[in-house]
């Protein structure tokens, strides 16, 4: 049988192939092209604290509990990404762990660490007053020297 002269008798059931087969196109090279979300834990930060996360220097996510975060832009599988931290909480240190950068894998940033914990300000100025013992000598006219404090 000559399979050019059959005739077509469901033009629909064409289309419906037809579409479907774009669909399927399209969804493959959607699924190469996908995004991802970073995403990670955060730990250690006080009730009450809140640290700013920044994406790629561009996106901040301010997180104000322990917990699963997820910044809202995705990024594109293989493209490079960076986590730092933009504002410190008012009492702590946090720190990115060494996942905080890198290149997106095709299951996305999961693994991703933000840990805080208690600062260690250096600065004894902000949390020390200083006294600096001195001793007064006598002047003309004096019988002798004070010891004291300023």
């Amino acid at each position: 049988m000559n399979t050019s002269s059959v005739p077509v008798r469901n033009s629909n059931s064409i289309r419906i192939l037809a579409m479907s087969l774009l669909v399927l196109a399209l969804t493959t090279a959607s699924a190469r092209s996908a995004t991802r979300v970073v995403s990670g834990y955060l730990s250690g930060l006080n009730r009450g604290e809140s640290v700013t996360l920044v994406q790629n220097g561009t996106e901040a996510l301010t997180v104000r509990s322990n917990g699963i975060f997820n910044f809202a832009t995705p990024l594109g599988s293989g493209a490079a990404y960076e986590v730092t931290i933009g504002t410190q909480p008012a009492s702590q240190l946090c720190t990115v762990d060494a996942a905080g950068s890198g290149t997106v894998p095709e299951a996305g940033v999961t693994h991703l660490e933000v840990s805080c914990a208690a600062s260690t300000d250096a600065t004894p100025a902000a949390t020390t007053s200083w006294w600096i013992p001195y001793t007064a000598s006598p002047q003309a006219g004096t019988t002798g020297g004070l010891t004291d404090c300023f």
